[in-house]
């Protein structure tokens, strides 16, 4: 073979691996990443739910690269019903618009989540829904029973 066809051949290609990955990278940034974690939270602000309160809170990731809408959160109470967080307590955000590689949070008092049905000992999954669909979060356990 000539020098000539080889490079055109590599050429070749290296065209085609940048067209993939093109492709690639187009269809990746279109996709949503989101991520929710569950977490203790103790409001040290006044207003509801009070100085020093112990709260669950729900925390929401945008590591995509368009915003996301959050239109609902909330937690799994464990037998196939959830609680839906109505309120939105000072300073938490959500529901909202998350842009690009930011966050936002909301939270509720364990109480509350308990009188609901919360098994607040097991695992907590938190929730939230967006017009693409529903993202929960790994089931994690807050609360530790030997304490």
């Amino acid at each position: 073979m000539d020098a000539p066809l080889i490079v055109a051949i590599v050429a070749a290609f290296a065209g085609i691996a940048t067209l993939v990955w093109r492709i690639y990278a187009w269809n990746r940034d279109r996709r949503p990443s989101v991520v929710v974690k569950v977490k203790n939270m103790l409001p040290t602000f006044d207003g509801p739910p009070g100085v020093g309160e112990w709260c669950f809170g729900i925390e929401v990731t945008n590591k995509g690269s368009r915003p996301i809408r959050v239109t609902v959160a909330g937690f799994d109470l464990g037998d196939g019903r959830t609680m839906v967080l109505t309120t939105q307590p000072f300073p938490a955000a959500l529901p909202t618009v998350i842009e690009p590689h930011d966050s936002a949070f909301t939270f509720e008092e364990v109480e509350a989540l308990r009188s609901n049905g919360l098994d607040v000992h097991g695992l907590i999954t938190g929730f939230v829904d967006t017009p693409m669909g529903r993202f929960r979060s790994k089931p994690t356990r807050l609360y530790d029973t030997d304490d």
